[in-house]
């Protein structure tokens, strides 16, 4: 993962599937997202591709629930105008998701080796509160 920040839209990863957000008409992307992270996992193991992707989905579920992050890549806020607030249960799979990543994940395991962990953490953390 190339990563030049701790927030969730600061890897390529989260940044590619932000490219394939915008080619959605749907909530059925963030969905999928979710999905994907459980479905893709291997003895319960998280890769961290999927991690990426499931924490910039969960700020976009944020977001649609008016509880933006500070920053949003313009293309996520393109994307936002005009969209309903999401169905509990996709808020819910957001919460589980982005809680699974916290909780134990390659993600997780490599932001332990920097310095900046803690930030990280605080961060992912903020997302959960901002879903709750």
């Amino acid at each position: 993962m190339g990563a030049w920040g701790y927030k969730s839209f600061e890897n390529d990863d989260a940044l590619d599937w932000v490219f394939e957000l915008g080619e959605a008409e749907d909530f059925s992307i963030l969905s999928a997202t979710f999905d994907e992270l459980f479905d893709e996992q291997e003895d319960d193991y998280l890769d961290a591709y999927y991690c990426a992707r499931a924490l910039a989905a969960g700020e976009v579920v944020a977001a649609l629930k008016g509880k933006a992050a500070e920053e949003l890549p313009d293309e996520v806020t393109a994307w936002l105008e005009d969209k309903a607030q999401p169905a509990e249960d996709l808020t819910a799979s957001a919460i589980k998701a982005v809680g699974a990543v916290v909780a134990a994940s390659e993600l997780k395991e490599l932001w332990e080796e920097t310095d900046e962990f803690g930030v990280w953490q605080a961060d992912v953390q903020g997302l959960l509160d901002r879903l709750g």
